[in-house]
This record gives structure tokens, sequence and C-alpha cells, in this order.
């Protein structure tokens, strides 16, 4: 069921973002795993659209919960209208996390996993909820403490040149004026989470998570490593993406795919480190390449193209 439902919201997604398929791929993850989303963008790059046809398709509209910057929808700020037999999710937007006083916010509305929203008329609304924060490149960042409350950060780019001339015919031609139709029926969510949660993990998935981890906390180069909520994003990312792909299994490339998404806004590197060249994803690639995934965690055995046998950069960092 989750591989359909994922399969609808792509497609709708990728209908009204072009060219950004990679990264729609893991904001669904993100979504169905039951965590909120941290999204890094140049302005003008479709942070704000993409945010809108996702709520679109959730049968709701982007609302901002008091104390946040509004959501841009059309000029619609009222909150979501729910419709009982189309709709399930309470969607919220967050169009600039890093403004004074967000990440205080931030903290309190995540460590909810049910939200109320009152209605014009009065009602209340109830339901799980889920939160995409949008920040700038090189705008000040909200705190350690917020940023670790999201279970993934994604980044959206400008398209390149041959896919910008695309979108440019396309928008030409009518691109993205059509009516966005909801695809989350009511009792799917939980349905689709249900299944999640019977994704079955091995002991060796187990032990390949704590490993990735644990490396990044013995590296002198860090001010901020992955607490257990790291380890914890990366498990249940890992159970959702299986199950979007059709298994009921995770193998360790679930655990590779989502390593960096889910763990590298939570790595914050020395002035030092920086100074060398160092950035959270080539720590967390590097890790990859170092720490090797037990051989009966649903996988082959390794190949001899994926052995690294020079030394590792992260040797120098290792904290012995």
């Amino acid at each position: 069921m989750v591989q359909h439902i994922a399969a609808r919201l792509k497609e709708g997604l990728n209908r009204r973002v072009v060219c950004q398929e990679a990264f729609t791929d893991l904001a669904v993850t993100a979504f169905f795993a039951g965590g909120h989303l941290l999204v890094e963008g140049p302005i003008g790059s479709g942070k704000t659209t993409w945010s809108n046809a996702f709520a679109r398709l959730l049968g709701t509209v982007p609302y901002a919960p008091k104390g946040f910057s509004p959501a841009k929808s059309e000029g619609d700020y009222s909150p979501p209208q729910r419709d009982q037999k189309s709709e399930y999710v309470v969607f919220f937007l967050d169009e600039e996390a890093y403004r004074k006083g967000h990440s205080t916010n931030i903290i309190e509305l995540t460590d909810e996993s049910w939200i109320t929203v009152m209605q014009e008329d009065g009602t209340h609304e109830t339901g799980p909820f889920f939160l995409v924060a949008t920040v700038n490149p090189g705008e000040p960042f909200i705190q350690n403490s917020a940023a670790d409350r999201f279970i993934m950060k994604l980044s959206l780019s400008n398209p390149g040149v041959s896919a910008e001339k695309q979108l440019l015919q396309m928008i030409h031609n009518g691109f993205g004026t059509e009516e966005i139709n909801f695809v989350l029926s009511a009792g799917e969510y939980e349905e689709a989470r249900r299944e999640i949660n019977e994704v079955a993990v091995n002991d060796g998935i187990f032990t390949y998570i704590v490993s990735i981890v644990e490396t990044a906390r013995r590296l002198e180069a860090t001010t901020h490593s992955p607490s257990p909520r790291g380890s914890i994003a990366l498990l249940t990312a890992a159970k959702a993406h299986a199950a979007i792909a059709g298994r009921n299994f995770v193998t360790y490339q679930d655990i590779q795919t989502l390593a960096l998404p889910t763990l590298c806004h939570r790595l914050h590197l020395t002035q030092e480190a920086e100074s060398e060249g160092f950035t959270p994803e080539s720590i967390i690639g590097g890790i990859l390449a170092q720490v090797k995934p037990p051989q009966h965690a649903h996988t082959p055995p390794p190949t001899k193209s994926d052995d690294h046998p020079e030394e590792s950069p992260l040797s120098s960092l290792l904290d012995e």
C-alpha cells in the first residue's frame, strides 16, 4: 500500500516541480517515516512551490502556527479546512525557520506527534502533522537543538541549464496551472504507518547504524555529533524507504541512501576541520566508506569495487 500511495504523491509533485525527483523521493520518505523536514535552497528554487503542492496533494493547504512566518498559498492564510472523506493529515509550513524565536517554537511543536487546529467556526480538528521548515543558504541557521528535531535536511538546488530550459518551455505551455487533487484518502496514512512499523530489521542493520553513528561521535573534528535521536531517525527513515520500495525488510543500501540526509545536519565541525576542507557530507561519506555493513544484513557480500584498502582521510580525525 505504501508503495502505491508514495508513487501517487511523487507523480503529483514531479508534475509541479520538475527536475527535483531525487529531492522528492527523500522528502516523501521523511513524510511516511512520521518525521519533519528541513529544506535549504536558494530563493526562488521552488521550496514554497513544492511545499504548497505537497499540502494540496494531502487535501489541505499550508498553515503556519502562531509565531511562525505566514505560509504563502495563493493568498490563503486560513487554517486548513478538512474534509473527513478525503483528508487525514494536517500540514504546516514554516517559510523562514531561521528568524528570531523560531527555534523555541519548533522544539515545542515537534515534541507533539498530533496537533489540534481551531477552525474559524470554533471547531477543533486533531491529527498527525508534517512540518516543512525552509531556510536560505547563507542565512543564520536555526539552533542545533531545533535542527535535531527534523528527521532529514534536504537541499533544493537550482536546475541545470538544460533542465531550466525545459522548465521555461513547460511554463510557456501552461505547466503548473492545472488543479491539484488530493491523493491521500481518510485512514490511508494510519494504514501506511502500520505497514512501515511492521518492516523487519535484523540485528546486522542495528549494528550497522550504531557503528556509523558511534564513528561520527569519535571524531575530534566535531563540536556536535548525532545523538540517539539521529540513530532513531536513520532507522525510521530506512523502514519507510524499504516500504516505499515494496520491501518488508531493511537493507544496508537503505541505510547508505539515508545516512547523509538524516545525519549531516546533526554534525557540526570545528573551524580547523572546515579550514581543511571537510564538510558534514564528506565526513558522513567517509564514514560510510570506512564502516563496512555486516554481511548478514539482508545483503550480498561486498564486491571488490566496495573495498577501500587505502587509509581513510577520517583516520586523522578519529579520537583515539
